[in-house]
């Protein structure tokens, strides 16, 4: 997983969880607020908004959400195609009518 360079505080959080450290007796870990989004939420529009937004597409294809089940992505995966998020992506000559994630 890649941060962004001004993000040191995270990026050290992230080889705490991935050494371990940061377990406490029953080995689970509390997350930063920052990566929980609360329920009943646009997903994509709040996490990828601004890129969309100000077209920012390459740099998007280098973003994910991730989750540690498959049985949540699934239902990220729904919630994003449900969203019809895929209008804000224009293509030159091409036209969406379905998006398969």
């Amino acid at each position: 997983m890649r941060v962004l360079p001004n993000e040191i505080d995270f990026a050290n959080y992230l080889l705490l969880v991935g050494d371990g450290e940061i377990n406490d007796d029953n080995d689970n870990i509390t997350l930063p607020r920052k990566c929980i989004v609360e329920q009943n939420v646009d997903v994509v529009q709040n996490i990828f908004g601004k890129l969309i937004s100000e077209k920012k597409f390459e740099e998007l294809s280098q973003c994910a959400i991730l989750a540690a089940r498959n049985i949540d992505v699934d239902f990220l995966n729904q919630q994003i195609y449900l969203g019809n998020h895929q209008r804000n992506f224009k293509v030159k000559n091409y036209v969406f009518k379905e998006l398969f994630l």
